[in-house]
């Protein structure tokens, strides 16, 4: 069935598409010299209109498959994408490609049950490596990762998702599932790292809770707080994200908080007979008996493994991972950058990156660094203008005793607001540090020519005036 172009916008639209890549193919030619010709039009799903012109390409029916990635390339680049490789790369990478290994792939693509997926890429794999030994094939090596990692075969998901490397197609989907499976293998530490990294690139709502769900099993409470707040803060829709925050509340102690976090995530998905039951613990510790005894009822009718819990009075983690890096209500990278969320309401796209500033602010009152450090980049790479986000960069790196990056740090600050006192006493103190008292007075001489009075200000004035008498 061929679906014309409103039916296909209807559908886009039913599964939360932003954009809709719609087109044609013709073949002509004898046979054995067929000649194939493809032109696709990208579709913004929201307004209903084209959203770039058509492109079109053509080659022997032989390299559909680099014919593919020559039009896949020229979308995205037309669309201003940052791409990591070249139109070249990207062609020589699918030369590699046969055509059949090509042609199991994409019969692996739609299949529903996941051992036939998995067998369709195996069969696919095999052949590319009978056929051109050598030759790679990342997004069937990546497919492949992510069924195992599905169907909870962590050991043989890893080896395989550990080959994407960077600027390899999937990359980041790659490492996405890499980092649940060492979650699932208890390799904390690694999967820590991963998604720290993921936060930095790819900031999206499913990230963030992972990391959070990953901090959670670590014991870090505090940390996991405010990973799952800023995820549920770019995708405030999810119940998921809202029984997290719920969640881990309740594990905090602060029954207030999570029992407000899991009443709303009780509200959208009334099934939900763990919110059910950890709303009814919330409700017992609030001195709230008669609710706390509907809300125990309730989840009894959705979950028969709360009688066991109450018998036992041990409760198994309960945190919920996200199984898609970019979901129906997410945006991809290059929708961050020009909307400034990673999903959710327009509310919530405004406000996720103060989200990220205000959490790096707590870890960095924790003494957590590393955390902070990676939310601050995230945070300057929304709003690189951000005259505190650079100071508490600032802070970070003057910490770890590199002063040269926190005197830039600081700079950049008072870049983006020359009224920002607290900046130029501190370069002050970097620079009496390294022992350059000129750019020292200079910096005091602006902070107080804004405040006259600042004490601190004065303080280093004073400890400038004794090391110049010296």
């Amino acid at each position: 069935m061929i679906l014309s172009r409103a039916s296909a916008i209807r559908v886009a639209q039913e599964v939360g598409a932003n954009l809709l890549l719609i087109g044609m193919y013709k073949v002509t030619g004898p046979e054995g010299k067929e000649q194939v010709n493809l032109s696709a039009r990208l579709i913004d799903v929201a307004a209903g209109r084209l959203a770039q012109n058509t492109v079109e390409a053509g080659a022997p029916l032989t390299d559909i498959v680099e014919l593919q990635g020559i039009l896949a390339w020229d979308i995205l680049s037309s669309r201003q994408t940052s791409l990591t490789i070249s139109r070249n790369q990207l062609v020589s990478r699918l030369r590699g490609v046969s055509l059949r290994a090509f042609e199991l792939y994409v019969k692996a693509l739609p299949a529903e049950e996941l051992a036939s997926k998995a067998e369709l890429l195996q069969i696919a794999l095999k052949q590319l490596d009978q056929t051109k030994p050598g030759a790679t094939f990342s997004p069937a090596v990546y497919e492949l990762g992510k069924v195992s990692y599905l169907q909870d075969d962590y050991e043989t998901a890893m080896p395989l998702l550990s080959q994407i490397k960077p600027g390899e197609m999937y990359y980041r989907e790659a490492q996405f599932y890499l980092g649940l499976c060492y979650f699932h293998q208890g390799q904390l530490d690694r999967a820590v790292s991963i998604y720290n990294e993921l936060i930095r690139t790819v900031p999206t709502a499913s990230a963030f809770n992972n990391l959070g769900v990953i901090e959670v099993k670590r014991g870090q409470l505090s940390k996991a707080a405010e990973y799952l707040t800023v995820a549920q803060t770019l995708d405030s829709e999810d119940p998921d994200l809202l029984f997290n925050t719920g969640y881990v509340f309740w594990l905090k102690g602060d029954y207030e908080m999570a029992a407000t976090k899991l009443g709303e995530a009780a509200a959208r998905r009334g099934s939900d007979g763990e919110a059910h039951y950890l709303l009814a613990r919330c409700y017992a510790q609030l001195g709230r008996p008669q609710v706390a005894k509907v809300a125990l009822e309730q989840a009894k009718k959705y979950l028969p493994a709360v009688s066991q819990w109450e018998r036992s009075g041990q409760v198994p983690m309960l945190a919920r991972e996200v199984k898609k890096l970019y979901r129906a209500r997410s945006s991809k990278p290059s929708d961050l950058q020009s909307t400034g969320g990673a999903g959710g309401t327009r509310q919530s796209q405004t406000r996720w990156p103060d989200q990220l500033l205000q959490a790096a602010e707590r870890l960095i009152a924790q003494q957590e660094d590393q955390e902070a450090s990676a939310l601050l980049e995230t945070f300057l790479g929304q709003k690189p203008d951000s005259a505190r986000g650079h100071f508490l960069k600032a802070q970070i790196s003057e910490q770890r005793k590199d002063y040269g990056k926190a005197i830039a740090e600081l700079q950049a600050a008072t870049f983006w607001d020359p009224k920002l006192v607290p900046a130029y006493v501190r370069l002050s103190k970097l620079y009496v540090a390294l022992g350059d008292t000129d750019h020292a007075a200079e910096a005091l001489r602006k902070a107080l020519a804004l405040e006259p009075h600042n004490e601190e200000a004065l303080s280093a004035q004073q400890a400038l005036l004794g090391l110049k008498s010296r």
